[in-house]
């Protein structure tokens, strides 16, 4: 961080017709010696068990938050439960929206699905304290290890986006299919859109299209970007 080395970058996600709607704000780490970006999946353990974290997160998000006032995209924003919990956090970026209030109208916040929530009173009181600004919100990686359909109950997102294990081979696992069908379906009776990830070919991208997915994200469309 003191290197400026953390590196925001954004995805596209786009509609049914290839239309890009919005980004998600994702976090890279500059590589010193080679200049290339790293995932996050390479250096997220460290910094939990580090204790960096917070600090890492608080950065990548206000850098997007900020971007919304230079540009005209709307941004989707991670958070994770330690986010959720971080009242620190929640507050500066409450200032924010205070001060922007037309900005919080373009952000979308992605309660990061992966995790354990250990206490649904927490992230019920962070949709509530955003929501009254105009933010809107997605379960992000549906499916990826602890969710089910109560789930979506609990949150009572504006978005879904169902995780890449299930859509990358969608083609070739029926019970993928079966699945997304599914998840469609039952988001869409409770008036939910549904977003794809890990779209990787023209293959997925019209079966998903044929199954009503309503918006997409993945590298048939474009890798994260540095620059909108």
């Amino acid at each position: 961080m003191e290197e400026n080395r953390v590196v925001p970058v954004y995805q596209p996600i786009v509609n049914r017709d290839g239309k890009v709607m919005k980004y998600e704000t994702l976090m890279r780490l500059r590589d010193k010696d080679t200049n290339k970006l790293i995932t996050l999946n390479y250096f997220l353990d460290i910094a939990v068990k580090t204790g960096l974290y917070s600090a890492l997160s608080r950065y990548i998000i206000f850098e997007g938050l900020w971007r919304l006032d230079t540009s005209e995209h709307n941004l989707s924003f991670n958070f994770t439960y330690a986010d959720i919990i971080n009242k620190t956090l929640l507050n500066e970026i409450e200032s924010f929206f205070i001060t922007s209030p037309k900005l919080a109208r373009r952000a979308i916040f992605e309660i990061t699905e992966s995790e354990i929530i250990e206490d649904y009173a927490d992230m019920k009181s962070f949709i509530k304290q955003f929501r009254k600004y105009g933010v809107v919100f997605a379960i992000d990686d549906f499916w990826s290890g602890f969710s089910n359909f109560e789930y979506i109950l609990e949150v009572e997102p504006d978005y879904l986006k169902i995780d890449g294990s299930l859509v990358k081979n969608i083609d070739t696992d029926k019970k993928a299919y079966i699945l997304v069908r599914a998840i469609v379906d039952f988001s869409h009776r409770l008036g939910i859109k549904v977003i794809a990830e890990y779209v990787h070919s023209d293959i997925i991208f019209q079966m998903l299209k044929k199954l009503n997915i309503d918006e997409f994200q993945g590298f048939y469309f474009s890798k994260p970007l540095e620059n909108i």
